[in-house]
């Protein structure tokens, strides 16, 4: 017997009397369907949304019935809702977690509902080479083709289909890394490629023969040939005895550092030096400091500049955090180089857009192209939650476990999960890089490392970094596209005794835009000759976003590591990545709760933050400060949930855009000339945010107390601005996901993302009757705190709409 449910409405639908922990929905008319079966009578999707909201509630699984004829369109209505899928042949895949778009293709194949053979080759070419050789995808396409009832064309053949799809993908990678030689350029190669008593000779001698030669030199040689040791170290030593000044430059402290060339450099963050710049012989500085007059008086007599991992120190210039004046350390180092007898670029992956700075120098371009041999070494390839798997196989068994990862809170977390089983544990990151046993690491790695079972780190430790003697047992990395594919590459060789890495990968799931007018458009300074590689690299860097899984996967196949793919298990890899979550809670609750102690200490409102932070102790200081100063309040009353909110991700970020939408004119002017941020690459249009969040916001109905309604009507409108202006949102950061308003999931998954970067979200409740969305108003009032923290209970507002033409009730406003 069914019964029916909000009748007359979108919700609408019937239930037959089975009760069964898994509910499968559909609009087919089912009636033999051993598990409780939902029928939508007017609207599909509503009904999903309406059951799996109630999960947590019910604690039923919500699954999908499939058929041929609406496969695709169900496929994705499962993954927006985390439900299942029910296949017309009884084939029940209850969760999709864990599974890739191309194992449920499989399934759907078998089942008999997937028949676009183009649909099928394409799944599979994306898998290549992350998760399947070519040799596997042409086996997997061929044997699909024989077994399974694809639909194909006469004139359609699908392994030419497949073939011309991995070789279109391997060709935009190689593109990316394209190097166009001219007449500026004179190459020349070096003939060792694996690490030996020859090849450091051979670098020992270019080294001799460019201090000679003088002009600028780029060495792209790859890792582990011991560059830094047997060419820079050379070159200082040669300025030293001859009385010339040398400088090396690069991205990050610890590469500043390196225990190569520690005892020829002073180092930039040395209160020693201060005052006596001038009588330095060699000085090593991060390329931030180095428009500072303090150093100039070094850096502007150095006959000797070398900049360290080159193109990332050109990819870090560009990136949207970088401290400092990006316009003034661009052209410092060009001038740099135009004016030093000797320059030379060290980089492993040398590609166009570093070219193409040093091209602007007008000097001959001295380029000797160095290969390596890294067949010895086998990367595997697998998803993040069984590489996570791996992990904790590896500690429990007792392995020493050398982590890295592009993550610093993912670097935090295997830390705890091995302190909490008694091992002792190194962590190498941007907060702990100043601690003393990681300076003490950092400057002899060999001596050190055997205090520890295990090594995790961040970006914070690169290619300054050589551990050459046999202590590690088990090898990992785990990459989210933080870094560039180059960058990712320098991590697994900092054990150059290990033979096996396993590397997980997570897929891209926010889009960067990458058309080359938007990034002109968004992030022109009006310097002509700073925005001619500023937009090359950030084009770069957009399409190395988008395509990081499928793009690192290749270019460890084009280096030459031999590759492997860690299979998957399922119920395993899930209660590993569960363990990976609670962990990253306990470590942000760590977080929270130390950084509320270290305020017990400051009796003061704000205090200026720590340059140097030695211990954990002062680094929650300086968060304490930070918080502080975001959310406006005092550092007496920085709550829990201040802390968490700013630690969480974005949280200064949210709170800026909350005060673009809601500052009245004169304050929003304020902040913005505070803020600064509408200079260089860093232009954040605020004007545009402004503009763009009140006229989403007045569209939806929403006041400025919060209060509102989000009418069907209300919720087309706003979408379809934001698809007219989605440039404008993406490259403002306002959104983080694909824009598209076609169906009530896409719309309804655009306004939850535009409103998460505002801190804030909608909830669905009961109004006369009818279920609506409206704004978490706990959440509108935290932000609402933060816009006006000390005048929040009392603020006058002569008028609180967005825009002069909307009313609202002065009885329901918040403030």
């Amino acid at each position: 017997m069914n019964k029916t449910f909000y009748k007359g409405q979108k919700q609408e639908h019937t239930v037959n009397d089975i009760n069964t922990a898994v509910v499968v929905v559909g609009t087919e008319d089912i009636t033999d369907l051993s598990y409780t079966y939902v029928r939508a009578e007017k609207n599909l999707e509503s009904v999903v949304k309406l059951l799996s909201e109630a999960k947590s509630e019910t604690k039923k699984s919500i699954s999908i019935f499939v058929t041929d004829e609406n496969y695709t369109e169900r496929y994705e209505l499962a993954r927006a809702y985390k439900a299942g899928l029910y296949f017309v042949n009884d084939t029940h895949i209850e969760s999709l977690k864990g599974y890739s778009s191309l194992e449920i293709d499989e399934v759907a194949a078998q089942a008999g509902v997937l028949k676009n053979i183009k649909r099928f080759v394409a799944s599979v070419a994306r898998q290549v080479p992350f998760s399947l050789s070519r040799d596997q995808a042409v086996k997997l396409v061929g044997n699909a083709v024989s077994d399974l009832s694809f639909s194909v064309e006469k004139d359609e053949n699908p392994l030419d289909l497949l073939n011309k799809a991995i070789d279109s993908d391997i060709i935009k990678y190689q593109h990316s890394r394209k190097i166009n030689f001219d007449s500026q350029i004179v190459g020349s190669f070096l003939n060792h490629r694996k690490p030996s008593l020859e090849a450091s000779a051979e670098l020992e001698t270019y080294a001799a023969k460019i201090f000679l030669q003088g002009g600028v030199h780029v060495l792209a040689d790859g890792m582990g040939k011991g560059k830094t040791k047997h060419v820079i170290r050379k070159l200082i030593e040669a300025g030293i005895d001859s009385g010339e000044k040398s400088t090396v430059l690069t991205h990050r402290i610890a590469i500043a550092r390196s225990s190569a060339i520690a005892d020829l450099v002073e180092q930039y963050n040395d209160d020693s030096i201060k005052g006596r710049e001038d009588q330095l012989k060699s000085l090593s500085l991060v390329i931030n400091k180095c428009d500072n007059e303090r150093f100039r008086v070094h850096t502007h007599q150095s006959g000797i500049v070398i900049i360290e991992e080159a193109a990332q120190v050109l990819r870090h210039l560009m990136q949207k955090d970088f401290t400092g004046d990006r316009i003034g350390v661009f052209h410092e180092i060009l001038g740099l180089i135009k004016n030093a007898r000797l320059v030379l670029f060290c980089e492993a992956f040398v590609n166009d857009v570093l070219i193409n700075y040093v091209r602007l120098a007008g000097r001959t371009i001295n380029f000797m192209q160095g290969n390596a041999d890294y067949s010895s070494i086998n990367v595997c390839l697998g998803s993040v939650e069984s590489t996570q798997r791996e992990i904790l196989r590896a500690l429990a068994a007792n392995k020493k476990v050398l982590f890295s990862s592009d993550s610093r809170k993912q670097a935090e977390t295997v830390a705890k999960i091995a302190r909490d089983q008694g091992k002792k544990v190194l962590l190498v990151t941007q907060i702990t890089k100043d601690n003393d046993e990681v300076v003490e690491f950092l400057a002899n790695p060999n001596d050190t490392i055997t205090k520890y079972d295990v090594l995790c780190h961040s970006p914070s430790m690169q290619s300054s970094v050589s551990i050459t003697i046999k202590h590690f047992e088990a090898h990992f990395c785990i990459f989210g596209a933080v870094v560039g594919v180059d960058d990712a590459k320098q991590f697994v060789y900092r054990d150059r005794t290990a033979k096996k890495i396993i590397v997980g990968i997570h897929h891209t799931r926010n889009f960067s835009v990458e058309e080359k007018e938007a990034i002109a458009k968004f992030f022109g300074s009006g310097d002509l000759v700073f925005d001619s590689i500023a937009f090359q690299q950030l084009h770069l860097n957009a399409l190395e976003k988008n395509n990081f899984q499928q793009w690192l996967s290749i270019s460890f196949g084009l280096d030459g590591f031999t590759m492997s793919r860690l299979s998957s298990e399922k119920n395993v890899d899930e209660e590993a990545s569960k363990i990976f979550k609670n962990g990253r809670k306990v470590v942000a609750q760590m977080v929270t709760k130390r950084t509320l102690e270290a305020g017990k200490e400051l009796s003061f409102r704000t205090m200026e933050r720590l340059e140097k932070t030695t211990n954990d102790k002062e680094y929650y200081i300086n968060n304490l400060i930070d918080v502080a100063n975001a959310t406006g309040k005092i550092i007496n009353e920085v709550t829990a949930k201040d802390v968490g909110f700013y630690n969480q991700g974005a949280g200064l970020t949210k709170i800026r855009n909350m005060k673009c939408l809601l500052l009245e004119d004169a304050d929003f002017e304020k902040f913005r000339e505070r803020d600064n941020l509408l200079t260089g690459i860093d232009a954040r249009h605020y004007s545009d945010i402004r503009k763009h969040l009140r006229e989403v916001m007045t569209t939806l109905s929403i006041r400025m107390d919060g209060k509102g309604v989000l009418t069907e009507d209300g919720l087309a409108d706003a979408c379809a601005y934001i698809v007219k202006n989605q440039i404008d949102f993406k490259m403002n950061g306002l959104v983080s996901i694909k824009v598209g308003a076609n169906t009530d999931r896409q719309k309804h998954s655009l306004i939850s993302n535009l409103l998460s970067k505002l801190g804030l979200s909608k909830v669905r409740k009961m109004v006369d009757g009818e279920r609506v969305y409206v704004l978490n108003q706990a959440q509108y009032k935290r932000m609402c705190s933060y816009v006006f923290p000390f005048s929040f209970s009392s603020i006058k507002r002569k008028d609180w709409s967005f825009q002069d033409n909307i009313q609202y009730d002065k009885k329901s406003a918040l403030v």
